[in-house]
């Protein structure tokens, strides 16, 4: 159909160990110097800033029966159909 596109996506994802994010953190994980007790709360800011300006992006999912799951999704270029 001349004139439409879409967007394939592709993606990374990256399961952890451990007992995951406590839920009443989830919302602010990519805060810059937000850490919920641990680190500088720096990491997972930069990440995904960085994934953010080369047009990907950085998800957190929590993982059933405990961990995390961090996905990277990378944009494509629209294609034709």
């Amino acid at each position: 159909m001349a004139g439409w596109s879409r967007t394939r996506a592709r993606s990374w994802k990256s399961p952890t160990a451990g007992p995951g994010v406590a839920p009443e953190h989830a919302e602010r994980i990519f805060e810059p110097f937000y850490s919920g007790g641990r680190g500088t709360g720096l990491g997972l800011f930069l990440a995904r800033e960085l994934a953010q300006t080369n047009g990907a992006t950085l998800l957190y999912e929590p993982r059933a029966g405990g961990g995390s799951v961090f996905r990277l999704v990378f944009a494509t270029a629209p294609v034709e159909i």
